[in-house]
């Protein structure tokens, strides 16, 4: 099973459904809607990490296991945007344990 967790985004600037995405074994790919609720166009990069926690603390590392489409975007103002996760092939081998990610979306 493959968990997926969006780092918390700014309220008055977008909204993210769904927060929180499980992929069952078997599943390939999720979808993510970004609204901007801005009055002007916003520009977005994701990037991936393998979420852990140690203790308190989260422990992110890069990944390339989740590929994001498109991985920067511009939504207009008062618009949304779907973006695709899909889990690259390779990533499915260990599937005997629950891997967790977190996406985080930066204003370019």
């Amino acid at each position: 099973m493959l968990s997926l967790c969006t780092a918390d985004a700014n309220a008055a600037t977008l909204t993210i459904s769904p927060v929180s995405v499980v992929l069952d074994s078997g599943l390939t790919s999720a979808l993510l809607e970004v609204k901007n609720l801005e009055p002007h166009p916003i520009t977005l990069q994701a990037r991936i990490y393998d979420w852990s926690q140690v203790g308190n603390e989260d422990v992110l590392v890069p990944t390339s296991n989740i590929i994001m489409s498109p991985p920067i975007v511009t939504i207009l103002a008062g618009g949304s945007q779907t973006l695709r996760l899909l889990l690259r092939p390779g990533a499915k081998a260990d599937t005997d344990r629950e891997r967790h990610y977190r996406i985080l979306l930066d204003e370019i």
